[in-house]
């Protein structure tokens, strides 16, 4: 079932009417479907997630034996907890931050171009 009906009747927000019609289709189930806009792509596969996190576990892993010194020295800091304790917090959690965030990033950009280049089915 097609709709044809005339937005004149309808103001943007510059209260300027609309002069072009619009229409409106009904699906199977008898909803109203917009024909203008294309319908949303879902999101990543589950193949594709794990690929993500396993790559992301792989860039944190490099981080790791990259930055060991660094955290081998930055671990008393860690534990326990030091006056001022906002400082501490502020510290653990960027220190934690950074280490997700870029393992994270870097892990998705890598899965996702090996994934578009070897394991998508076009």
């Amino acid at each position: 079932m097609t709709l044809r009906g005339s937005s004149t009747r309808l103001v943007t927000r510059s209260q300027e009417p609309l002069t072009e019609p619009f229409y409106a289709v009904a699906n199977k189930n008898g909803i109203m479907v917009d024909t203008e806009f294309p319908e949303p792509q879902p999101g990543p596969s589950w193949e594709q997630l794990r690929i993500r996190f396993l790559c992301s576990a792989g860039v944190a892993v490099v981080q790791v034996v990259v930055f060991w010194e660094f955290l081998v020295r930055s671990l008393p800091l860690l534990w326990p907890p030091m006056e001022p304790f906002t400082q501490w917090v502020t510290f653990l959690m960027m220190s934690a931050g950074s280490f997700v965030v870029i393992s994270g990033l870097f892990g998705t950009l890598i899965a996702d171009q090996l994934y578009k280049r070897y394991l998508v089915d076009e």
